[in-house]
């Protein structure tokens, strides 16, 4: 699926997502250093605007309706003025940010600011996003050692799935996922091979 994405902030980290992402999403990288900008502009297919991430003016260049924004400049604050700002100007379905106080994991401010997901450390910040853009319906993706499978875990909301039979569900996707357990009311179930 083609998705719309805008990320702000070109270091390091907003590089790296632009340039893994741009492969499969159209891609928007704001940033106000111009180096950054005009290096992304010289190496990646994406649409690099200068610009500061904290001023409203600068997202009406980009395109109404967005999938994803992703805020990762090295300054939680910005990432988190940007994240309020863009709801102001552009209809954005899913909100990222970076963020490096501890302090936020345990605050009420993803609920407030309606973010989709907080990635606190740098290391793993690209392929965390990557894998939350390859799967958009899954609300965490988790790499198993020593395998080429992934953990992904869903949220089912439809109340249509409510007492629905696990082999039904499983049918649904085919030979691709395999059902293995069941969160309720803060247990986990563990299904056996053979439910």
């Amino acid at each position: 699926i083609l998705m719309k994405i805008i990320i702000a902030g070109a270091g390091k980290v907003g590089y790296h997502l632009a340039k893994t992402l741009s492969f499969y999403h159209d891609i928007t990288i704001i940033d106000k250093n111009l180096k950054a900008i005009s290096k992304i502009q010289d190496d990646l297919d994406v649409l690099a605007l200068h610009g500061n991430v904290e001023d409203p003016q600068v997202y009406f260049n980009c395109t109404k309706t967005i999938d994803f924004f992703i805020a990762v400049t090295n300054l939680d604050e910005v990432n988190i003025i940007a994240s309020l700002i863009i709801d102001d100007i552009l209809e954005v379905d899913k909100k990222i940010i970076r963020l490096k106080n501890s302090f936020f994991l345990k605050s009420s401010i993803f609920k407030k600011l309606n973010i989709y997901k907080s990635v606190f450390s740098s290391h793993h910040i690209a392929n965390s996003l990557k894998r939350l853009l390859e799967f958009p319906l899954a609300n965490n993706v988790k790499e198993l050692r020593r395998s080429k499978m992934l953990m992904l875990s869903v949220r089912i909301h439809n109340p249509d799935y409510i007492g629905y039979n696990i082999r039904e569900i499983s049918k649904e996707f085919e030979d691709k996922v395999s059902i293995v357990g069941l969160e309720r009311d803060k247990l986990f179930y563990i299904f056996s091979k053979y439910y």
